[in-house]
């Protein structure tokens, strides 16, 4: 029998743009401070997600309100042992 291929590539998120994960985490009493510690697999995985957030931020024009309000948000789950890079809008506290 011959196998079925489909014609829609998996995809994400365009805002996601990868992570990794974590080999262990630790969190202070106060929540003050997250050290994680990550192989070397996974932090090349951390560097690729972060360089194309970043390349993907710097095709905003920087002069107009809405490339000035782009950024990356960095999401770290402990329970889950991974780390999510996301571009996305921020809020500036004024």
């Amino acid at each position: 029998m011959p196998r079925k291929f489909t014609n829609k590539p998996k995809t994400k998120a365009e805002d996601v743009h990868g992570g990794c994960n974590i080999v262990s985490g630790q969190q202070t009493d106060k929540h003050e401070l997250v050290r994680l510690k990550i192989d070397f697999e996974n932090t090349l995985k951390l560097n690729l997600a972060i360089q194309s957030c970043l390349h993907s931020l710097n095709t905003y024009n920087r002069a107009r309100t809405e490339g000035k309000n782009m950024g990356m948000e960095i999401r770290i789950n402990m329970i889950g042992n991974n780390v999510r890079i996301i571009e996305c809008k921020i809020e500036k506290n004024n």
